[in-house]
């Protein structure tokens, strides 16, 4: 998906490309209910394919795929991709919608390998807080989220801004897709919904705020 290659490649310009032909080329209704999916059931699981940084379906014999996983370090990276990766699926204009276990940290190569029961007990808490919070924003949000005006304020290198605008205000996310911290200034004061602090000007490596005006 678009998505990925912008958080694998680093390419914020091509994924600002890819969400304007989108946007630019359904009426308006259509781009607001369009199904926001980053993991099937025929596909390798997301957390998979972040963590080994390729988008590429892995072959072999189903013997070791069956039993094959992400080493600590490689899920421990590709666990901080997939909640960037979900900051933007929950906040661009459509309708998130996550294949279960994508956030209690299922992993899997291709099918059948991808659909693994879910892990009752073995969640991986810090992906499924991160997703209940954005479940949480999405709702506390709607008048904006849901069918807000999309708009690309600056794609470059790493880094992606856009804004959701109605008349009820702005709600701004900032993704960092790099290595580094990045930096984004707005006018005025702004908290971010996903740590409850003020915005300072500053995102973090592989990450994002969202924003909305105090």
């Amino acid at each position: 998906s678009g998505v990925l290659g912008y958080i694998i490649q680093k390419d914020a310009k091509s994924f600002a490309d890819v969400l304007k032909s989108i946007y630019s080329t359904y009426p308006k209704h259509v781009s607001d209910c369009l199904m926001n999916i980053i993991g099937t059931h025929d596909t390798e699981r997301v957390l998979t394919v972040l963590g080994k940084q390729s988008t590429e379906t892995t072959v072999g014999p189903g013997s070791e795929l069956a039993i094959k996983r992400l080493s600590a370090k490689e899920r421990a990276a590709a666990i901080k991709r997939l909640m960037l990766a979900a900051s933007i699926q929950y906040t661009v204009y459509g309708v998130p919608s996550v294949y279960y276990g994508d956030e209690a940290g299922i992993e899997g190569y291709r099918d059948p390998f991808c659909r693994l029961p879910y892990p009752w007990g073995r969640e991986e808490a810090s992906l499924v807080a991160h997703y209940k919070r954005l479940g949480e924003i999405r709702r506390e949000n709607s008048d904006v989220l849901a069918s807000g005006e999309f708009f690309i304020e600056r794609a470059e290198g790493g880094l992606l801004c856009y804004r959701r605008s109605n008349e009820q205000g702005d709600i701004y996310v900032i993704s960092n897709a790099a290595d580094e911290t990045a930096e984004y200034t707005l006018k005025g004061k702004w908290i971010d919904l996903l740590s409850g602090k003020t915005y300072g000007g500053k995102v973090g490596a592989v990450s994002a705020v969202i924003l909305r005006r105090i």
